[in-house]
């Protein structure tokens, strides 16, 4: 609706008072849930601003239809009552220099939290988020992994010393991309004369950076 449409940006400015509302990035889930908190503290203010816009633009029109429906009242309320934190949870996942138990206590916190949602739509969302899950074995792995990191006693078959380099294993994909990526440049075609003592070296620095 606002974009490339100048007039309308500057309507918006001097009506809200404010800046644009957050851009959904279709890849990055946590956009969609702040615009979506952005418009559950703007919505009658933004729905006025809508409505005085005498448009006949495709895009002003669906907006004006979407607006008009008597489910997104509800809906934005139920995204501000029960996930406002996990955008917040995302990002925390998202971030370096975070430790294993760190990572494994921010994602048990939002299935705690999807857990206690007592209505038909917090039970779809916990029982997708447990599909998920249950999917992906090595998510229970890493925390068996992990307990065993912080002194309990966990019955595994892998040495101590492999165990201990779990301490700071990344969980997620954006994390995993950071590692391939320095992986790609280590094992550069271009290299051609790479011993493996210097090998060794080179990761142990490259790693660091990343942890």
């Amino acid at each position: 609706m606002f974009l490339k449409a100048p007039h309308r940006i500057t309507a918006y400015k001097n009506f809200m008072d404010c800046c644009l509302s957050p851009e959904p990035v279709i890849t990055r889930w946590e956009t969609w849930l702040e615009a979506a908190l952005f418009y559950s503290e703007n919505f009658s203010k933004f729905k006025e601003l809508v409505s005085n816009i005498e448009d006949d633009a495709q895009s002003v029109q669906k907006v004006k239809s979407i607006l008009s429906t008597t489910s997104i009242i509800s809906d934005l309320t139920f995204i501000r009552s029960h996930l406002s934190e996990l955008p917040n949870s995302i990002t925390k996942l998202e971030k370096n220099y975070s430790t294993l138990n760190y990572k494994i206590n921010v994602v048990e916190q939002v299935r705690d939290g999807l857990k206690t949602i007592e209505n038909e739509k917090g039970q779809i969302l916990y029982e997708k988020f447990k599909s998920v899950f249950d999917k992906n074995p090595g998510y229970n792995i890493l925390k068996l992994y992990n307990n065993s990191i912080n002194g309990n006693d966990v019955d595994l078959k892998e040495d101590p010393a492999i165990i201990s380099c779990y301490k700071q294993c990344p969980i997620t994909s954006v994390d995993v991309e950071r590692v391939f990526s320095q992986l790609k440049h280590i094992l550069s075609d271009r290299r051609h004369n790479f011993k493996e003592k210097n090998l060794e070296m080179y990761m142990i620095i490259n790693f660091n950076q990343i942890l």
